[in-house]
């Protein structure tokens, strides 16, 4: 269903009254009720024509009217999520949804999908590297282009113009921080108060340097008490397995 309406106004810089149509739409996207308008027509039979071939497009499904819409990134990223979020692990889906509502959105969300340049884009990342670790920014980005490439497959924009973005902080190594040995006797205190198993758990990571995956597969089978020797010879994934 559709519907266009035609509104007279007049214009700030000439003083002279224009003419500009709305029409709301089924979004062949979503299938949400969303409006489409133009202004600066100089007649009420322009704006009405402009409309009618709009209206037109729009009924036989054809994508290209949503190409020119005024969708935000805010607002596609709520519709990617809405249309892809089910097909994500749940892992997954949870990083995505954290990366894009404290960094992204914030930030990002209010300007026009089709309409947020380069260089607007390489400050937002700019940004980010002054406050985050390289790596961090890198998978932030990463996560801004699967989107972004999906809204260029539903053709509401006609190409990914933020590949080849540059991500880095020249050559300063990002330095990692291992606990001191006061540290490691506190972090023990601590996961004395938790469960037994829990316990054990960071023990034996601090202790041996085991990945997680690695812990998590542990059987007892793996444990040699004569010899007081372990052995690592199988991963567990996220899924358990």
């Amino acid at each position: 269903m559709m519907m266009a309406s035609i509104r007279k106004y007049k214009n700030k810089n000439s003083k002279k009254y224009m003419y500009e149509y709305r029409i709301k739409y089924v979004d062949p996207v979503t299938g949400k009720v969303r409006e489409k308008s133009k202004r600066g027509f100089a007649s009420k039979k322009e704006a009405e024509l402009a409309a009618a071939e709009v209206e037109k497009k729009l009924f036989i499904g054809d994508v290209d009217v949503v190409k020119s819409s005024d969708i935000t990134v805010k607002d596609w990223i709520e519709q990617y999520l809405e249309l892809y979020g089910s097909q994500l692990r749940e892992t997954t889906l949870k990083t995505r949804k954290t990366r894009l509502y404290n960094h992204i959105i914030p930030e990002l969300g209010n300007y026009k999908l089709q309409k947020l340049t380069r260089m607007q884009y390489q400050k937002f990342i700019n940004k980010k590297l002054d406050a985050m670790k390289e790596s961090t920014v890198k998978s932030l980005h990463g996560t801004f282009m699967t989107i972004v490439n999906k809204a260029v497959e539903h053709g509401i924009i006609d190409r990914n113009k933020f590949q080849g973005i540059s991500i880095s902080k020249g050559n300063e190594e990002e330095k990692i921080k291992f606990l001191t040995k006061e540290e490691v006797e506190k972090l023990l205190m601590v996961a004395k108060t938790f469960e037994f198993d829990e316990y054990m758990a960071v023990f034996i990571l601090l202790r041996t340097g085991l990945r997680k995956g690695e812990l998590l597969a542990l059987t007892w089978d793996d444990i040699d008490f004569d010899n007081k020797l372990m052995t690592i010879n199988k991963n567990r994934n996220h899924l358990g397995i």
